[in-house]
């Protein structure tokens, strides 16, 4: 008899507890859309949470939905976006991964558009072949931005979609996916190009040229949140830590629900005062279900510990912050002896990481992290040899080589390991 008193007050505390949670996110998405000019709709007996409105000219709705059955019943957060006129391509983008490609070995058709860096993360699907068009440098970079973020994502002719797991009950993570997703919309309907500035500053920071990356970005007449904070980006790895700050706070004030641009700048404010930078916000801190993160190597001397380096680093849901943090953290002024093919060399006489002393600059792919095999999402290693190596470097191009040096920066956007004081072992003359 007791333990059925037991359970009955197990039962009785379990719905007190639910009805408090639920009041609760109601209070949250309530007060988060009316701060927001939006409708709420409370959910009924069976009903879901929604609200609607519209955030930058565009139409939007947040809502609750469940999948499943039983035990295996979830609940989910969808945040959607449309369009005011369909972009009339069968357009379909989202996020590579190991499903996509699972699809491409079974023929399903993926675009490719000529840029490295998007053709590795992003799944580019349509009927129309204005796409090449569409996708100039400027949008490829926003979309890029917007799709390797958490969750599920996805773009498409009508719209916009943001699904996370779980109910959101976080009044800041609410508001800053609907901003985001208005802001990404304006780029994607609007005018088509930025006179180039993002594509210069890409391509050379894809290369490891960060000095000509910043020239690009800050020659833009009028930078947008993203730009801004691909700028902070730039400078915090080159330790530049005051304007990385004022970087982050203006893309902050351009977008005020940004928690990234946000959590940047403060890890860059802390820098710039000496001081340890705060933790992460849990809000950016993305779970990925059933999937557990990478060990962190202890030893990363050997060629054997790249792998796992560069799996830690710049594995699946390990966002740019996050990188950063367990470099710092973990890894930077570690020594290395690697092993990787020589993808390019070239002399430099200035550089944002290694200073204004002329070196040759060898770029060595050192592992991949793409998990499926027919992917590519290749981890470089960025290093400072000597000058008067260049002409004998250059011979190598294409080949595997083994090479020494210490972990000084890392640029999680373009996945580069920045190597000082680099040698290659039994380096030619």
């Amino acid at each position: 008899m007791p333990t059925f008193w037991f359970v009955i007050v197990l039962f009785i505390l379990a719905v007190v507890l639910n009805r408090h949670r639920s009041k609760k996110a109601d209070t949250t998405w309530s007060s988060v859309a009316r701060r927001s000019g939006l409708q709420y709709s409370k959910p009924g007996v069976f009903g879901r949470r929604v609200i609607t409105g519209e955030v930058g000219g565009f139409a939007t709705k947040v809502d609750s939905i469940s999948r499943g059955s039983h035990k295996n019943r979830r609940t989910f957060t969808r945040w959607r976006l449309w369009f005011p006129q369909s972009l009339g391509m069968g357009l379909q983008l989202t996020r590579e991964g190991f499903l996509s490609g699972f699809a491409k070995a079974f023929g399903s058709q993926d675009l490719q558009v000529g840029d490295a860096n998007f053709d590795q993360d992003v799944m580019v699907k349509a009927r129309s072949g204005k796409v090449h068009e569409f996708l100039t440098p400027s949008r490829r970079f926003h979309i890029h931005r917007f799709l390797t973020g958490g969750g599920r994502r996805k773009i498409t002719d009508s719209g916009i979609e943001l699904e996370r797991r779980g109910l959101e009950r976080d009044p800041a993570r609410l508001r800053s996916y609907l901003a985001l997703m208005a802001d990404l919309a304006g780029h994607l309907v609007g005018p088509a190009d930025d006179g180039g500035y993002l594509s210069k500053a890409i391509g050379a920071q894809e290369s490891g040229d960060l000095t000509g990356a910043l020239k690009s970005l800050q020659s833009a007449p009028k930078p947008d949140a993203a730009s801004r904070v691909l700028e902070g980006e730039i400078l915090y790895v080159g330790q530049r830590y005051e304007e990385a700050e004022q970087a982050f706070d203006q893309a902050a004030q351009q977008r005020p629900d940004d928690l990234e641009a946000e959590a940047w700048r403060d890890r860059a404010h802390a820098r710039a005062a000496g001081q340890e930078p705060p933790p992460i916000p849990k809000e950016l801190v993305e779970p990925v279900a059933d999937v557990p993160p990478p060990p962190l190597p202890d030893v990363v001397a050997d060629a054997a510990a790249a792998p796992a380096l560069c799996e830690a680093l710049f594995g699946a849901g390990v966002s740019s912050l996050e990188t950063n943090r367990i470099f710092e953290d973990t890894y930077q002024d570690e020594k290395v002896s690697w092993r990787g093919i020589i993808s390019s060399v070239d002399r430099s006489s200035f550089d944002l990481v290694f200073g204004n002393e002329p070196f040759t600059k060898v770029v060595i792919d050192v592992h991949d992290v793409a998990k499926d095999g027919l992917l590519s999402r290749m981890v470089h290693a960025v290093i400072k040899m000597p000058e008067d190596e260049q002409e004998a470097l250059e011979s190598r191009e294409g080949e595997e080589v083994a090479f020494t040096g210490t972990l000084t920066r890392c640029d999680p956007f373009m996945r580069n390991l920045f190597i000082a004081d680099g040698g290659l072992v039994n380096s030619p003359g």
